[in-house]
């Protein structure tokens, strides 16, 4: 239970910079 937890964290963390790196590079441009 514990580990599924860290795991989705994990992975919306991981998502939430991708979208936010997506979004900086879109600007940049």
């Amino acid at each position: 239970m514990l580990f599924a937890l860290v795991g989705m964290t994990i992975v919306a963390c991981g998502v939430t910079v991708k979208y936010v790196l997506s979004e900086t590079t879109a600007h940049l441009k």
